[in-house]
């Protein structure tokens, strides 16, 4: 059974490079779809808000390389170990790799929340659009470092296994997620107020593209 299971595991990973890489860039296009949405959604709610998102963009952005740099890490040495056969070394390789990525993940959180707001207050900004700003960095930066972390971490392993449809279908998921979401939290959609104000939208972000990892 075992033997058998294996054995499917590495035909999988010896697909052809189109059927490998068209699903990547699917893939790739629709974890980018999740962030256009949003902005263009949260438009429609507040222009402060949208600001906010444009300040931060770029350290969310750091905090993502960040995590890329640990995963581009693990593809290469577990593509190495599954080439070689090296079953139980590839197992290891992804058990430390989620290791490095929780301590990656409490290190960068520690940071947002400790030095989050006095950056923001270099900002010559309208007090609206750095209350916003703050919503966003403490959320998606502070605690959605760990969703992140393990979103992109399990997406490289499932890639290294050769299940890069897999990884694309769960990113279509996460966008219909996001929009509900986004939809139940900024117009009340099914009768629902739209109490959430922003903080609803931003744990949209954090939620919608990560949890059905």
């Amino acid at each position: 059974m075992n033997k058998t299971l294996k054995t499917n595991e590495r035909n999988r990973a010896a697909l052809p490079m189109f059927a490998l890489t068209l699903p990547l860039v699917f893939e790739t296009f629709f974890r980018i779809l999740v962030s256009s949405v949003d902005t263009f959604m949260l438009s429609s709610y507040s222009q402060e808000a949208v600001a906010g998102v444009g300040l931060i963009a770029q350290y969310i952005f750091f905090i993502h390389v960040m995590f890329n740099m640990i995963c581009i890490g693990t593809s290469i040495v577990l593509s190495q170990y599954l080439g070689a056969n090296r079953d139980h070394d590839a197992t290891e390789v992804s058990q430390a790799s989620a290791l490095l990525v929780s301590s990656a993940a409490v290190l960068l959180s520690m940071l947002v929340f400790g030095a989050g707001k006095p950056l923001l207050a270099r900002y010559s900004i309208e007090e609206s659009v750095r209350e916003y700003a703050w919503q966003y960095f403490s959320i998606l930066g502070g605690i959605g470092s760990f969703f992140m972390a393990f979103n992109l971490l399990q997406s490289t392993i499932m890639r290294a296994y050769g299940h890069t449809r897999d990884a694309m279908y769960i990113s279509l998921i996460a966008n219909l997620v996001n929009v509900v979401g986004n939809s139940l939290s900024l117009y009340g959609w099914f009768g629902l107020p739209p109490a959430l104000a922003l903080p609803g939208p931003w744990h949209r972000l954090v939620l919608g593209p990560d949890t059905p990892y």
